[in-house]
């Protein structure tokens, strides 16, 4: 069974520009979920879904950077649209998805669901 997470993220918000990369406290915004899912057990690939490749800069190794279309980016994407643009793009048996604006998501949290599922 594999196991992939991703993190599908933008860096040209529209209502609060930069959002992704704001410092909280003293760490970019997007650093919290990657050193949350970087340290969960059971996941055999994990992935930062963007379409800008300046993210690269702030992924940790052992997460990938997929490049997703610029067309996701649009205001009036929906949120499966970016889901299934993924699931296009990668094989897997059991997605794992979090958000840049879930800093405070344990990895616990995530482990205790992902058993549950398997």
């Amino acid at each position: 069974m594999k196991v992939v997470s991703f993190i599908p993220i933008k860096l040209n918000n529209q209502r609060l520009p930069g959002k992704n990369l704001m410092d909280l406290n003293g760490r970019p915004l997007c650093d919290y979920i990657f050193q949350t899912i970087n340290s969960v057990e059971g996941i055999d690939e994990k992935y930062v879904f963007c379409s800008d490749p300046t993210i690269k800069e702030y992924i940790p190794e052992g997460i990938e950077f997929l490049q997703r279309d610029k067309k996701l980016d649009g205001f009036e994407v929906k949120g499966l649209d970016i889901i299934e643009g993924f699931v296009e793009a990668v094989d897997a048996d059991i997605y794992v998805l979090t958000h840049v604006t879930q800093p405070f998501t344990k990895k616990d949290s995530i482990e205790n669901a992902l058993a549950k599922v398997v």
